[in-house]
């Protein structure tokens, strides 16, 4: 018999969920005020390709904790349908 904690998995869920916006924040926050720093003090082609660079990272962070989310989502939705789906076997079980 193979047994689902819906606890566990909501946890888990939760977990990620923090650690997407953990992602979203530090990318928000740490990473511009890196930039800000830079962007004030550093002129030139070379201060332009960093801060472009700093751009697509934070981008591609950003990318990230969304599929994070999404992922989480998705876990979501898998763990209602098998706690559902155990509801209604024991209920079936309950009527035999």
């Amino acid at each position: 018999m193979i047994v689902f904690d819906f606890d566990k998995a909501t946890r888990q869920i939760r977990e990620l969920r923090q650690i997407a916006d953990d992602m979203s924040a530090m990318s928000s926050q740490k990473l511009g005020a890196a930039v800000s720093c830079v962007e004030t003090s550093w002129k030139g082609r070379t201060g332009q390709l960093f801060l472009e660079k700093c751009a697509d990272i934070e981008s591609r962070i950003k990318k990230e904790a969304a599929c994070l989310r999404s992922l989480a989502d998705r876990f979501e939705s898998t763990a209602r349908s098998i706690e559902e789906a155990e509801r209604q076997a024991e209920a079936a079980a309950a009527d035999l």
